[in-house]
C-alpha cells in the first residue's frame, strides 16, 4: 500500500466551525468506525468522549485569545503554569496571545475550580458559545468582575496582524496519513510537544486480512532486492495465525502476532511551530524513507498553505530530502 496524507484542518486565528466534526472524524480513527458518521453524531460522540474521561480526542482542536491589559505578573504566571498553552506577547507590553486546545483550556478551567479571572471568564463565555460540548460546564453563573467595566479585555480567534513568529506559535493545523505502516507511527508518535494524535488501535480493530486487503507496507529495498514474493509470502502465513489465533483469544492479545509492516491509520494536530520541528527533523536525508517521503508530501502542502511560514526549507534536487537554508 502506498501512503498518502490529507489536511483535515488548518487555522490561520481563526476556529474551524467544523470543530466537533473534526473530533469525531479524529476519535473514530481509534476504532476505524466512520461508518457510524451521520448527521449529528459528532455532539452524541464527543458527550460521550468526554464523559468516559478520555479526552484526548478533545486535542484535535485550537482557539487563540488575545488578552489585552494584563498588567499583572501573577496572571502570566497562572497561564505559563499550564506549560501546554502558548503565550506570546503581542506588540504592547500588556498583550498577549495565548492559544491551545480544548484539552489545555478545560483543564485550566478545572484548576481554577470557578476562581477564575475576569478575562477567564470572558474566554469562557466565548468558548461555550462556539463550542458549547467542551465548555457548558465552565458556564455557570457570576458577578461580573472585570475592573475595565464592559470592556472586552479577552478576544476569541482576533483579526490581528500575526508576525512570522506568532504564526507559528498561534497557527494550527490537522492531517489523517493512510497507508503507512506501524514502524512508521512509531517513530511519528515521537513527537510529543504540543502534539495531539488518535490511532488505529490494533486492540479494538480486527486486522484480519491485512495482506489481501493490501494494508501492508512492502520497503523498497525489499523489492529492490527481488525478495517481494516471499516477502508477501511470510506476511500472508502471519496473518494466517492473525486471524487464527483471534477467534481464540481477544483481539488485544492476538495483535501481538502483528509486524510493524501493517498499515494504522493516524490523526495528528499540532501547531505550527512542531509541525515546522517534524519536518525539521523527518526530512532530512537522514530520516527514515518512510516518514521522509509523507512528511516531504505534507511539507509541499504547508508551504503552499502558509506562506512564509515553510519557505525556509528548501528541497532538495531530487526530491528526496529537505533541509533549512542555510
Amino acid at each position: 500500500m502506498i501512503g498518502k496524507a490529507e489536511i483535515l484542518a488548518q487555522t490561520k486565528g481563526q476556529t474551524d466551525p467544523r470543530l466537533m466534526e473534526l473530533i469525531e472524524a479524529a476519535g473514530r480513527t481509534c476504532y476505524q468506525s466512520d461508518k457510524k458518521i451521520t448527521p449529528g453524531s459528532a455532539v452524541t460522540f464527543v458527550k460521550s468522549i468526554l464523559l468516559s474521561g478520555h479526552e484526548s480526542v478533545a486535542e484535535h482542536s485550537w482557539f487563540v485569545f488575545l488578552l489585552q491589559d494584563i498588567y499583572s505578573s501573577a496572571i502570566i504566571d497562572l497561564l505559563l503554569a499550564n506549560h501546554l498553552l502558548v503565550v506570546t506577547r503581542h506588540l504592547g507590553a500588556n498583550n498577549y496571545l495565548v492559544s491551545g486546545n480544548a484539552r489545555m483550556f478545560r483543564d485550566l478551567f478545572k484548576r481554577r475550580a470557578g476562581h477564575y479571572y475576569y478575562f477567564e471568564r470572558e474566554m469562557i463565555d466565548q468558548l461555550t458559545e462556539i463550542a458549547p460540548v467542551l465548555f457548558e460546564e465552565f458556564a455557570v453563573n457570576y458577578i461580573p468582575t472585570n475592573p475595565f467595566g464592559n470592556r472586552t479585555n479577552a478576544i476569541l480567534s482576533p483579526q490581528i496582524d500575526y508576525s512570522r513568529d506568532e504564526k507559528l506559535a498561534h497557527w494550527w493545523a490537522m492531517a489523517r496519513i493512510t497507508g503507512c505502516s506501524r514502524a512508521f507511527t512509531h517513530q511519528l508518535v515521537r513527537h510529543r510537544e504540543r502534539v495531539a494524535y488518535s490511532q488505529e488501535s490494533q486492540r479494538y480493530c480486527d486486522e484480519g486480512g491485512f495482506v489481501d486487503n493490501d494494508y501492508f507496507v512492502a520497503p523498497p529495498s525489499i523489492i529492490e532486492a527481488g525478495l517481494a514474493g516471499n516477502y508477501e509470502r511470510r506476511m500472508k502465513i502471519i496473518d494466517h495465525w492473525y486471524r487464527r489465533y483471534r477467534t481464540k483469544v481477544k483481539k488485544e492479545d492476538a495483535r501481538f502476532f502483528l509486524p510493524n509492516a501493517v498499515c494504522s491509520e493516524i490523526v495528528i494536530s499540532a501547531n505550527l511551530a512542531e509541525w515546522h520541528w517534524i519536518f525539521r527533523m523527518r526530512c532530512d536525508h537522514h530520516a527514515q524513507w518512510e516518514i521522509r517521503a509523507m512528511m516531504l508530501d505534507l511539507l509541499k502542502e504547508f508551504q503552499q498553505l502558509f506562506p512564509g511560514c515553510f519557505d525556509d526549507f528548501v528541497i532538495s534536487a531530487d526530491g528526496q530530502s529537505a533541509n533549512l537554508k542555510q
